[in-house]
């Protein structure tokens, strides 16, 4: 008992709390709680979304991750509120740091709001056989920062969706699924046509 108070007095003051070894190993456990529970219930949202026939592929991946950031954003002001960090002090700091990590994760953010876009309006699907910078390849995946492409000797490229968007972009199963290729053929002239 006297080792906790002391372990609990000493450290920096915070408020009118002190940020002791006591209150650091409560806020890890706590958001290690919060945050696995937050991880364990969006793959079951997640599954049970991706089983929904009715929705689209893309539209079933961006309710996924939007269900994922929610529960993950509600896992850590569950965190700050369980510990008694005042949520609207805070808010000035977060402001502050959001400009800040905004000029610094311009490539980011632009590439996850090029995702929500790509999802949403659903141009690129999974499955379709897109061509980008003179490479053709089918969309294996889409996510919230790039698309997986896999072309046809098997190489996976990830393409940020900024470039998706905003690049030039051949999508050849976009209202049909059959593909055809153009080839050029050297043939003699003796060669039967026919066949």
């Amino acid at each position: 008992d006297e080792v906790m108070a002391w372990l609990s007095s000493i450290g920096p003051p915070f408020g009118d709390r002190t940020i002791s070894p006591v209150f650091v190993a409560q806020a890890a456990g706590t958001a290690a709680l919060f945050l696995f529970g937050a991880n364990w219930l969006s793959k079951k949202l997640k599954t049970r979304v991706d089983e929904l026939p009715q929705v689209e592929p893309s539209i079933r991946i961006l309710l996924g991750n939007a269900l994922q950031i929610g529960l993950f954003f509600g896992a850590v002001v569950l965190t700050l509120a369980g510990l008694g960090i005042p949520l609207s002090g805070l808010a000035v700091l977060g402001g502050a740091l959001g400009v800040g990590l905004g000029f610094g994760m311009q490539q980011i953010v632009s590439n996850f709001i090029s995702g929500v876009i790509l999802l949403s309006d659903r141009s690129i699907k999974p499955d379709d056989v897109i061509e980008v910078d003179d490479q053709i390849g089918v969309v294996k995946s889409l996510g919230l920062r790039y698309a997986s492409v896999v072309t046809r000797d098997g190489t996976e490229h990830l393409i940020p969706n900024e470039m998706l968007v905003t690049d030039k972009v051949v999508n050849w199963s976009f209202s049909d699924k059959k593909v055809r290729l153009r080839r050029r053929m050297r043939i003699e002239y003796e060669t039967d046509l026919e066949l």
